[in-house]
Parts: C-alpha cells; sequence; structure tokens
C-alpha cells in the first residue's frame, strides 16, 4: 500500500492480516488516535520500497497508491495498480469514496454502510445543537509550526470542510499563501487558534508565554488549542470526534459534555477496545491544553477542579456570546 490508508483498511477489515506490505508514507499517521492499540499488527505490517520490482516480488491482489506517486508504476505496466485522487474540494465527499472502495475490495460494504450511516446520525445531533451558530460562526484558524516557521490552514484545506460543520468558518479559506508572520495573524483576527502537531516551542501555553502574541486576540484570550491527533482519512469514525470537540470549544453553551462519552463508545463499538481515562487524557492533549479557556470541561471532573483555578487567575471560559463578536492489497504510500 502506498497510500496512507492502513488505518482506515485495518478500521474496515478488522485488522490488517490482507496488507502484504505498506511504504513508509502508507504506514505514515496510521496509528494516530490508539488506533495501534485497537489494532497492534498495524506496526508490524512489512515496510517495502514501492518500486516495480518491489511490486513484482511482492505479487499483491491490489496496489492503493495515490495518482501523485504512481504514475511510475503504471507507465511501467504494474498489474492491480488502482490510483487514487484526493482534490482540494469536497474532500469529505471524496473520503467516503475512499472507504466505500475499501469495503468493495474487502467484502466489508455492510460495514461501511453502517459506519456511515453513525457518521450522519452524529453529526446531525452536533448540528442540531449548534443550529444559532449559523448567523455569527466563530471563526478559527488552522496553524502549524515546522522548523520555526508558521503554516496556516488555507483555501483547500480539509480542515475548512471540518470547522464549517462544527458551526465556525477558517478566516483564511480564502488565501493562497500557507506561510505567515504575525502581522498576517494579526490581522486575520480569529476567534480561536488550532494547531497541529505544534511542537514544544509553540504548544498553547509557549505561545501565551511569548509577548509578542499578546498582540493576536486570541492568544491573549487565551483560546489556543492543540487538535487531537486522529489517524488520516478515518472520516466516518474519527472525523465526528474531532467536530464534536470543535463544538463544545466553540459553543459550550449550546453543547453537552458528551465528548468523553463520545470517544468511549466509537472506540467500543467500532474498534472492539476499551478506551482507559488515562488514554482519552492523552488523546485530548489534556495536559497541552490545560492553560486555554474552557478546556477544563473535557477534563473527567467536567472542568470542577478547573473553574476554581480559572476564577482565582480571572479568567473566565469562552461562551457562545463572546466568541460569537477478499482481497490482499500492498498498503499504499
Amino acid at each position: 500500500m502506498g497510500a496512507n490508508l492502513l488505518a482506515p483498511f485495518a478500521i474496515v477489515d478488522e485488522g490488517v492480516a490482507r496488507i502484504v506490505a505498506a511504504s513508509q508514507n502508507g504506514k505514515s499517521g496510521s496509528t494516530r488516535g490508539f488506533v495501534g492499540r485497537a489494532y497492534p499488527g498495524i506496526v508490524r505490517v512489512l515496510l517495502s520500497r514501492s518500486g516495480p520490482e518491489d511490486l513484482l516480488r511482492l505479487d499483491p491482489d491490489a496496489i492503493l497508491d495515490w495518482n501523485i506517486h504512481s504514475n511510475e508504476l503504471r507507465d511501467a505496466g504494474i498489474r492491480h495498480l488502482i490510483q487514487l485522487r484526493i482534490d482540494d474540494q469536497n474532500q469529505t465527499a471524496v473520503r467516503f469514496q475512499l472507504w466505500t472502495l475499501l469495503g468493495q475490495m474487502t467484502g466489508h460494504t455492510g460495514r461501511v454502510a453502517h459506519l456511515t450511516a453513525r457518521y450522519s446520525d452524529q453529526i446531525a445531533k452536533i448540528s442540531t445543537h449548534i443550529s444559532a451558530s449559523k448567523d455569527s460562526p466563530a471563526r478559527v484558524a488552522i496553524l502549524s509550526s515546522d522548523a520555526g516557521v508558521w503554516w496556516i490552514g488555507r483555501k483547500g484545506s480539509y480542515y475548512n470542510e471540518l470547522l464549517q460543520l462544527a458551526g465556525a468558518v477558517n478566516p483564511a479559506r480564502n488565501v493562497d499563501w500557507a506561510m505567515f508572520g504575525l502581522e498576517q495573524l494579526i490581522a486575520l483576527d480569529p476567534d480561536a487558534i488550532l494547531l497541529i502537531d505544534p511542537g514544544d516551542h509553540s504548544a498553547p501555553a509557549k505561545l501565551y508565554e511569548r509577548p509578542e502574541m499578546n498582540a493576536v486576540r486570541a492568544v491573549r484570550m487565551r483560546r489556543v488549542y492543540r487538535i487531537p491527533d486522529q489517524p488520516l482519512f478515518s472520516t466516518p469514525v474519527m472525523d465526528p470526534l474531532l467536530i464534536r470537540w470543535m463544538a463544545e470549544l466553540f459553543y459550550p453553551d449550546a453543547m453537552t459534555k458528551e465528548l468523553r462519552d463520545a470517544y468511549r463508545s466509537t472506540y467500543r463499538e467500532v474498534l472492539h477496545y476499551a478506551l482507559s481515562d488515562d488514554e482519552i487524557d492523552d488523546a485530548l492533549f489534556l495536559k497541552e491544553n490545560e492553560a486555554s479557556s474552557g478546556y477544563g470541561r473535557f477534563a473527567r471532573d467536567g472542568g470542577a477542579s478547573n473553574r476554581a483555578t480559572l476564577q482565582e487567575d480571572g479568567e473566565q471560559a469562552l461562551t457562545s456570546a463572546e466568541i460569537q463578536g477478499p482481497k490482499r492489497c500492498r498498503h499504499a504510500r
């Protein structure tokens, strides 16, 4: 497998017994969010290169790879190559098409249909709670950092679709630039900032300590949060958890505190894995986000201990009113 669909394949097929091998890219992101604990065989999947000679030696029944990576294989006439494509638009729909393909390949179309219906039901419930946000959606920026350089989720980012489902918008959703500086962030003036793999130097607490970052309202109000990790392309199963996480942060008055229970039920019902409280804490980056406004609602006690600390510090949790101003497959790269 050359496309990084190892985790989705494992969820659909309830294991990786039919995976012959995966490239480095194919295995990337596959163990995020404890899926690797539910399916420990993921880490033992054979790591291989994806050249024509390797594929001829492995002789898989199907080869999944992204079209931008596999033209060499196509031109070499490699049999059973399935070239996959992800576009910048309607990415959620494309991800569901990938799951439909995995269901057809494994003979688990019924399981995929069930997971799709489960997804729709969960998103509908969230939408009911946040319906009032449509008139004044929260403005939320998505940031990541690499070697000291900041990048922003922009036009074509999948997070734009996730934010929309959570009743929010990305103020950078129409911009073409990806690298950015402090002045640009100040101009965007987001209500909140979500961090992807921020690293120690740019985790929420570190940003709060940097004087120059206080010029950003979301930082000043301590509304910066590290996004929970989840396996890549795990849309039907994991996206409702992430969307609920967002909605509970952006609209705490409208949303009930159900995220921890949602994590437990998802892993139990879909992955047949019992999450511990410690694992849920880790999945939500509870410690990394403990200094951020309103994050106590995700604690085991629902934030009872955190509220006292916030009141002593003169901080207030973010409120809705504030934020509204049967085959073997070679795993892909």
